[in-house]
């Protein structure tokens, strides 16, 4: 197996185990007990746990990134957006869980300051223009676009991490949704809502 292909099983083994047990409880050694690589083959190709971490989690970003405006470009509405959006945040959840960024910030704090920056300066803009374009077609509600971003993250965040201490594996899916929809649900126009309930019963 050539390095490339270690390297990818790396990140997907990686990314796996911080989505399962988090930041604080992922270990290098279980990662190479999972992958049957020895830690001499580990260190050969990341010199540190930092530098696995912070590129995957900059890979992760960059993917994430690439994906919004590919969604932002589509001719669909801005429901179908914000569904096809919010699916990204609850495939990389630990890229968005202001929870996930303080356990980076405190066991990274240089890695932190590049995802932070990273998150600011290129993801939330891409927001903010969709938001507004939202807005402008009465859609969401006429606060200002950072405080909703904001205001959402902190929201989804102390509710899906507090339901997650209490939800059996095989759940997730079903309880983010519930969570998302309640939220988004918040923020809409009575225009917006009434798009949103019109494709939630479609669905059922």
């Amino acid at each position: 197996m050539v390095n490339q292909e270690k390297k990818n099983l790396i990140f997907f083994n990686a990314e796996e185990n911080i989505k399962k047990y988090g930041l604080k409880y992922f270990r290098i050694t279980q990662l190479c007990i999972d992958i049957h690589i020895s830690k001499r083959t580990f260190y050969k190709i990341f010199c540190s746990k930092e530098e696995l971490i912070k590129e995957l989690y900059l890979n992760m970003l960059i993917g994430s990134y690439e994906d919004v405006i590919f969604i932002l470009q589509a001719k669909t509405s801005f429901i179908n957006k914000i569904e096809d959006i919010s699916n990204i945040i609850e495939k990389r959840f630990y890229l968005f869980n202001n929870d996930s960024m303080d356990d980076l910030e405190n066991s990274y704090p240089s890695v932190f300051l590049e995802v932070s920056s990273f998150r600011n300066e290129r993801i939330k803009p891409l927001l903010i223009l969709l938001i507004k374009k939202a807005q402008k077609h009465k859609i969401i509600n006429d606060f200002e676009p950072e405080l909703l971003i904001d205001l959402f993250f902190v929201s989804i965040t102390s509710i899906f991490t507090e339901k997650l201490r209490n939800m059996e594996n095989g759940n997730n899916q079903y309880q983010f949704r519930d969570i998302f929809n309640l939220i988004l649900n918040g923020l809409l126009s009575k225009r917006g809502k009434s798009s949103l309930n019109y494709k939630l019963t479609k669905l059922r």
